[in-house]
C-alpha cells in the first residue's frame, strides 16, 4: 500500500509541476537545456581545461545576454566559435614550441654522436662497433635531448601535434582555419545583434562583440 500511495503522490507532484511560467523563467530554463547540449566534454580537446572553458562560456553568455530560444542557440554558437578561435593562437604557439625543442633535441643528439667512435671490424658486420669516447659528455647530451623532447611533447602542445600530423603546410593552413572561424563568428554575432535589435527596438551593430584573445 505504501508503494501505491507513493506512486499516486509522484503522479500528483508531476501534474502540479508545470515548470517555469514567466517569460524570464522560461528563458532561463531554455538556456539551461542548451548548456547541457554544450557540455565542456563535447567542445574541449586534449590539453584544454574544463574549468577554464566553463568560465569562458559563462562570461561570454553573460556579455551576450541572449533571450529566447533562437538567441540562446546563436549565443551557444558564438561561444563555440570564440573558443575555437582562441585555440588557434595556442596551436600557433604550440607549433613554435615544438619546432624550437625539436631542433634543440636534434642538436643534443648530434653532440652525443660526436663522442661516439665507430670501429670497423670484419667480424662485427658492415656497421662495425660503436664505442663511446667520453661517457660523461655523451650522457649529458642525451639527457638534454630527452628534456627537449619532453618539453616538445608537453600537454600544452597536444593540439599543435595533432595539427602537425594533419598537414605539412601547418602555418598557412592554420591561417586559413583562423580566417574561416572568424568569418563564421562575426556572422553569428551579426545575426544575434539583429535579433536583439528587433526585440528591443534598437539598431543592429551596436553591441560590443566578445573578447576572444
Amino acid at each position: 500500500m505504501s508503494s501505491e500511495r507513493q506512486t499516486d503522490a509522484n503522479r500528483e507532484n508531476a501534474r502540479l509541476s508545470t515548470g517555469p511560467r514567466t517569460p524570464a523563467g522560461k528563458d532561463v530554463a531554455r538556456w539551461n537545456a542548451l548548456k547541457h547540449g554544450l557540455r565542456a566534454e563535447s567542445v574541449l580537446i586534449p590539453g584544454e581545461a574544463a574549468d577554464e572553458y566553463r568560465e569562458f562560456r559563462q562570461a561570454l553568455v553573460s556579455e551576450l545576454g541572449p533571450a529566447g530560444e533562437l538567441e540562446a542557440v546563436l549565443a551557444g554558437r558564438i561561444v563555440s566559435l570564440a573558443w575555437r578561435l582562441r585555440r588557434t593562437g595556442r596551436v600557433e604557439a604550440g607549433l613554435f614550441v615544438r619546432n624550437h625543442y625539436g631542433e634543440a633535441a636534434e642538436r643534443a643528439r648530434n653532440r652525443a654522436e660526436e663522442h661516439v667512435e665507430v670501429r670497423n671490424d670484419p667480424f662485427e658486420g658492415m656497421h662495425g662497433t660503436r664505442e663511446v669516447t667520453n661517457q660523461e659528455a655523451y650522457d649529458e647530451a642525451l639527457r638534454e635531448a630527452a628534456e627537449a623532447e619532453a618539453k616538445r611533447g608537453a600537454d600544452s602542445t597536444v593540439p599543435a601535434a595533432a595539427f602537425e600530423r594533419d598537414s605539412s603546410d601547418v602555418f598557412p593552413k592554420l591561417a586559413r582555419y583562423e580566417t574561416s572561424i572568424e568569418r563564421s563568428l562575426y556572422k553569428a554575432l551579426h545575426e544575434l545583434e539583429r535579433l536583439q535589435a528587433a526585440r528591443t527596438g534598437g539598431q543592429a551593430g551596436g553591441q560590443v562583440g566578445p573578447k576572444v584573445a
